[in-house]
């Protein structure tokens, strides 16, 4: 008998006399039993969830995605290339066909496939829901994402049009498809904002599509918002080339080995070549499964539900009127002279621009138009577009023609000033709960959209043109890289998707150099005046501010409405408000 053996049954079967060393060895193998019995059910429990979770993530997803320049992918002609152009004939594979043929070529790929990344919204007779779209190609895509060949219903091949003609195709969720009320064979709209430039101003690019088949991944996230299109509807969409791509997906044999495979993917496809796998991108949330995590793609998810918020023009107007009223009688008296003689373009209109804008005319008196659609947001952009509609009035009447424009600094601060008020007003007035949640939202959205994210913005924008000045080359991989690292500073504690990288990239602003600073400084000084006015009620110095147009340097006209950006108080005054206003909305939510 074995030394372990005899000593574990001399102590767990003991004589009477030693009945307790009996008891004590019975509750210490009991105690262990049950010990690694929940240990591994717990860990049973955890990598089945990880297993599962790893699944439904990669049946949406590849394995690797390689992204870049198109040519800075493609392989240069071989010098057997070179010999049949010098004979007059075409090399035997260039463009996209060229890195594909490489990227299947290395091993440990299974296969690839081109895709298009791009947003817009689907509508369809019951409503209308913004979606991510992928563009891919019908006969590959099956070949890297295996949710496509579990498709409850419908076929991938029928994303081309059947006939000349006919609309493309378009697979979408079941969770999108019960909330639109859409069935294989049913008839949808996408709509892009990237839109065009028309005769009649811009329009956004709207194009007829039918449901060629719903998937079910198991993910809300995928079943409510992803759909998928062919590469060529997917240009069409956006206006693109017919070679514009937004990477490749590529898809392993081993998943576990994905990131040795892209390893030899970046060696044959050049630094230029941006190449991250399944791991890199969900990197926080296999690492940390026992926390949730926060995406930065949560920022835009509403924290408080819609409300049914109705209103009238001519109840906006007296709401806009009694916000104001801090603001004195002169103040009042403009705006029913902009009321009474029609300076706002009001509704909607077949060929109208869309959306909102002040325009001050020298000599006459400023145009607002608009597209009024009887809710609570269209009384807020009312408020705002009269405050630089007074702004430009204040200034033209006063100043010369030299003088009469404000500069840029300064242009936000008027109308949100009133946005301000009107919030106050708001929720001074208002008793239901719901509404003043809804409000309360809505002025940290103005704080998060408009103090902390333009500074972001501002803070990048002057990081790229120090890039720049060093003679760093401005590449996509090196102004990501420096988004992302002012992402993670500015919202610290959540995750930093590498999708978020390239946010940059469609930021229109970024065209207008050293631009988007002053909607945070605007937006800071702004409160800070409507802060005054409502403690003090002397709006004086404000009104006079609104007098000096492009008369003095912007810092120096700030400081006649009591606002003196060269010290922070201003930025710690309105981040002061924006804490209260989190603890006041806490209060009824919690």
């Amino acid at each position: 008998m074995r030394f372990e053996l005899f000593v574990a049954l001399r102590y767990l079967f003991a004589r009477r006399k030693q009945a307790f060393i009996y008891i004590i060895s019975a509750m210490s193998v009991l105690g262990v039993a049950i010990g690694v019995a929940a240990l591994v059910v717990v860990l049973g429990v955890y990598n089945g969830f990880t297993t599962d979770i790893r699944d439904k993530i990669l049946g949406a997803n590849a394995h690797i995605i390689v992204s870049g320049p198109l040519a800075a992918l493609t392989a240069p002609p071989s010098d057997a290339d070179f010999e049949k152009m010098r004979g007059g004939e075409a090399p035997e594979l260039s463009g996209m066909a060229a890195v594909l043929r490489r990227i299947n070529a290395t091993p440990g790929v299974v296969g690839s496939t081109p895709f298009l990344y791009a947003e817009g919204m689907l509508s369809s007779p019951r409503g209308v829901k913004g979606v991510v779209l992928r563009g891919i190609d019908p006969k590959t895509a099956p070949d890297v994402l295996t949710m496509l060949d579990n498709l409850s219903s419908g076929s991938v091949a029928d994303l081309n049009a059947s006939v000349e003609g006919a609309p493309p195709g378009v697979l979408i969720g079941k969770e999108l498809a019960q909330r639109l009320g859409l069935v294989v064979g049913s008839r949808v709209n996408l709509l892009s904002p990237s839109g065009q430039k028309t005769t009649a101003g811009f329009q956004p690019r709207i194009r007829p599509y039918k449901v060629a088949g719903i998937f079910q991944t198991g993910m809300f996230e995928y079943d409510s918002s992803l759909g998928f299109i062919s590469l060529a509807a997917a240009r069409d969409l956006l206006g693109l080339p017919s070679d514009q791509i937004s990477g490749i997906e590529v898809t392993v044999k081993d998943v576990y080995k994905a990131d040795t495979v892209a390893a030899a993917l970046q060696k044959e496809l050049g630094p230029l070549a941006s190449v991250r796998t399944w791991m890199d991108m969900n990197a926080n949330l296999f690492a940390a499964l026992k926390l949730e995590k926060i995406d930065v793609f949560d920022l835009y998810v509403p924290i408080v539900e819609d409300v049914d918020y109705p209103i009238a023009f001519e109840d906006a107007k007296e709401l806009v009127k009694k916000a104001t009223l801090p603001l004195g009688e002169e103040y009042q008296k403009l705006l029913d002279r902009a009321f009474a003689e029609r300076w706002v373009d009001v509704y909607e209109n077949d060929g109208k621009q869309s959306g909102a804008f002040s325009c001050g005319v020298f000599g006459v008196h400023p145009y607002v138009l608009m597209n009024f659609a009887g809710t609570l947001n269209d009384a807020f952009t009312l408020a705002h577009e009269l405050g630089h509609s007074m702004h430009s009035w204040f200034s033209d009447t006063t100043q010369d023609y030299v003088n009469h424009d404000y500069r840029i600094m300064v242009a936000e601060v008027a109308s949100t000033v009133n946005e301000v008020l009107l919030t106050k007003y708001l929720l001074k007035t208002e008793t239901d709960e719901k509404r003043r949640a809804y409000i309360l939202n809505h002025f940290l959205e103005s704080f998060r959209t408009t103090l902390y994210r333009q500074t972001l913005f501002a803070e990048f924008e002057r990081k790229a043109h120090d890039l720049y000045a060093a003679g760093q080359p401005l590449t996509a991989t090196s102004l990501n890289k420096v988004y992302h690292d002012l992402e993670a500073t500015y919202y610290d504690g959540i995750g930093i998707d590498a999708d978020i990288d390239p946010e940059w990239s469609y930021i229109p602003h970024f065209y207008r150099a050293f631009y988007v600073y002053q909607y945070a400084t605007g937006f800071s000084s702004a409160v800070a005046i409507a802060e005054h006015i409502l403690t003090t009620g002397d709006a004086s110095g404000y009104l006079k501010f609104l007098t000096t147009g492009g008369s003095d340097y912007p810092l120096e006209e700030l400081k006649i409405a009591g606002v003196d950006l060269t010290k922070p108080d201003t930025v710690r005054s309105a981040l002061r408000v924006f804490d209260e206003t989190i603890d006041e909305l806490a209060k009824i939510l919690l």
